[in-house]
């Protein structure tokens, strides 16, 4: 079935406010989901925006895609990016072509279900793609000695040395850990990363029951539609003391702001690391939105820019 940005329109939760900045942001997304093929993207997505919402499991929408108007119209996410001067494009611009990456976050002990309700729904048609681990120094290294004869478990921090005498011996352990160091080790399977094909998942990439030897690289090099299933500790917290709408939470709670400000974050999710720490008590947050600014400072990718 070809489905048109009408559909999408149609499964919308939320009226379209009738003032211009919306009406052309509006626009704009429709205009490059179009042009650039992700319709059937956003349809997928509101398929299982659909069974959350049915079961009534709280979920958030992580990641950029919080910045389309299009999720939020969906109920993909509460946050409206228009009211919160969010840019489209770090989402979908005219320079990507790759499918929009949508990540759902849901209490970790619900996921099996939904997992399961998707493989109902789509039967033959759902696959979970996989991680292709390759060796590094350390596993290349154990994995030469196993080679060589070595048996039994190899303890951390061991050294090739520990277990062989003759400098030949040594050398020859170390050049074939250099000839591994890099290659395929295994597949594992990908913390929540799944396809819905449109007939069935080809046999050839099946690894075992609804899993693939596919990557999330290889998935973005095919242009194929990944939905991220994700788990959310934090989340599942949340849930477990109260059943409230995530939407409903005042972003500036006194209490709230009071122990992120003094740094009293043991056991909260993703912010209890030191550096976190360290950057709530300097940032003094006193709402959402301060929090915010610093999980968008505290991660890998702003990391590694210095």
């Amino acid at each position: 079935m070809v489905w048109t940005t009408e559909d999408i329109q149609n499964r919308f939760i939320r009226p379209v406010p009738a003032l211009k900045e919306y009406q052309n942001r509006l626009s704009e997304e429709f205009e490059i989901i179009t042009r650039k093929g992700f319709v059937n993207c956003f349809m997928q997505v509101s398929d299982i925006i659909q069974m959350i919402r049915e079961r009534n499991i709280p979920h958030v929408l992580r990641g950029s895609g919080a910045s389309s108007l299009v999720c939020y119209l969906l109920g993909v996410t509460n946050i409206d990016p228009v009211k919160e001067g969010m840019a489209l494009a770090r989402f979908m611009n005219d320079y990507r072509d790759d499918q929009p990456d949508i990540d759902i976050d849901v209490p970790h002990w619900v996921r099996p279900e939904l997992l399961e309700a998707c493989y109902d729904r789509w039967p033959g048609r759902v696959a979970r793609i996989s991680n292709d681990v390759r060796y590094r120094p350390k596993t290349a290294q154990r994995k030469a000695l196993k080679e060589a004869g070595v048996k039994g478990r190899i303890p951390r921090g061991f050294k090739i040395e520990d277990y062989f005498r003759d400098p030949w011996k040594i050398e020859e352990v170390y050049e074939r850990a250099a000839e591994l160091e890099g290659q395929h080790r295994n597949w594992s399977l990908h913390c929540g990363g799944i396809i819905i094909y449109p007939d069935s998942v080809p046999e050839d990439l099946i690894l075992k029951e609804n899993q693939i030897k596919l990557t999330k690289y290889d998935v973005e090099e095919q242009n194929l539609i990944k939905i991220d299933l994700l788990c959310n500790r934090g989340l599942s917290q949340l849930w477990s003391i109260s059943d409230r709408s995530l939407s409903d939470y005042d972003p500036y709670d006194e209490k709230t702001a009071e122990l992120l400000c003094k740094g009293d974050v043991l056991g909260l999710t993703q912010a209890e690391s030191p550096t976190m720490k360290k950057c709530l008590m300097a940032l003094q947050p006193k709402s959402m939105y301060d929090v915010a600014l610093a999980l968008a400072l505290i991660r890998p990718a702003a990391s590694l820019g210095g």
